[in-house]
């Protein structure tokens, strides 16, 4: 039994809806279908009845609520007892955060500020799925994580950090190159080498909605690898584009690629700051971001 699949009953058993429980938990629908089979064949018995149109809890899933809730709770303050410095109340303040891919300069701007009040400042990074980080602040392990398109997270205190814009990269001798800035109905007649739903269900959605409101649904193009793969290979072979973060596209810097805006509003993904508890560590966190 693992503290994951502890989660996701819980989860599931609390929206009793297993899709809704999927969007709560940043996954898709088949991964927490998965974990909760396991957790049951485990335990040898079925936790939920999956026969009627309404999901419900079997005798068995009522009694494990409560100790899984016990179990969770227990997690949660061995890791904030180990992971307390109180008996060294002489060290230097230690954030453990949790931040998301492409955060680009962003995550730098808000260290920098940091610095300023805490000179002696020690940074732990952890870069992870949404779900990850979230189950992290929660149990203890991170302070805070900086995490985008959380949802129904009842347990955390989130507050809004930044906006991160969504760029495009296109090969560079394609004619739109030469703008500095484009629209993404300019882009309707290049098939889109966008990431799989399967791999970030979020990004994939507010792409591709983005795209319908611009009045069109984008042609698929050569399958998408990982994302460096993909920008590299956008440089040759037939015009196609694809989209990612802004500081991805920072750290992928090639002369056969050009990375540009689109002004579409729906091109903008908002960032969030997760916390358990406030600490003056913690409020200086949400201040830093919420300067830069």
């Amino acid at each position: 039994m693992e503290i994951k699949q502890l989660r996701y009953f819980l989860v599931v058993a609390e929206e009793l809806h297993f899709a809704r429980s999927a969007e709560r938990l940043h996954v898709v629908q088949a991964v927490v279908s998965q974990q909760i089979r396991r957790l049951e064949h485990e335990l040898g018995q079925p936790l939920f009845d999956r026969s009627k149109r309404q999901v419900t809890l079997t005798p068995a899933g009522c009694r494990l609520v409560p100790e899984a809730h016990a179990v969770l709770d227990a997690v949660a303050h061995a890791a904030a007892t180990v992971q307390s410095r109180s008996d060294e109340p002489d060290g230097p303040p230690h954030l453990r955060l949790g931040i998301a891919g492409g955060s680009g300069t962003r995550v730098d701007l808000v260290l920098d500020h940091l610095g300023t009040q805490f000179p002696d400042l020690l940074v732990t990074l952890e870069i992870g799925q949404v779900w990850e980080q979230l189950d992290a602040v929660r149990s203890g392990a991170l302070d805070a994580a900086l995490v985008r398109l959380p949802r129904n997270d009842h347990d955390l205190e989130m507050t809004p950090a930044w906006f991160d814009r969504i760029v495009v990269a296109i090969p560079t001798r394609h004619p739109l190159a030469s703008k500095p800035d484009l629209t993404l109905s300019d882009l309707a007649d290049l098939p889109l080498r966008l990431i799989p739903s399967e791999q970030n269900p979020a990004f994939a959605a507010t792409v591709l909605r983005a795209c319908a409101d611009a009045g069109f649904e984008p042609a698929t193009g050569i399958p998408f690898r990982d994302l460096q793969a993909t920008v590299l290979e956008l440089g040759s072979g037939p015009p196609s584009w694809t989209a990612m973060y802004e500081g991805s596209a920072q750290a992928l810097s090639t002369e056969r690629v050009t990375f540009r805006p689109v002004t579409d509003p729906g091109m903008a993904v908002q960032m969030w700051l997760a916390v358990r508890e406030r600490t003056t560590l913690v409020d200086a966190l949400a201040e830093a971001c919420a300067r830069i």
